[in-house]
């Protein structure tokens, strides 16, 4: 079995490059958050990796 997705309503993010891509589930936005995401720091970019990763443990809905 593969990883939960835990899917939401679609948020379109748009990168540097302006390509834009929707988001549908935790796990992609995990992914855009540790990936693709153009801030490498910051308290609130760490909170949401965090709540992702929490998700994805089932340790919160």
């Amino acid at each position: 079995m593969g990883m939960r997705e835990f899917p939401f309503p679609s948020v379109t993010i748009a990168d540097q490059f302006g390509q834009a891509r929707d988001i549908v589930s935790v796990r992609e936005a995990a992914v855009w958050l540790v990936a693709r995401w153009p801030i490498r720091n910051g308290d609130e970019l760490q909170a949401a990796k965090q709540a992702c990763l929490n998700a994805l443990a089932g340790n919160v809905t």
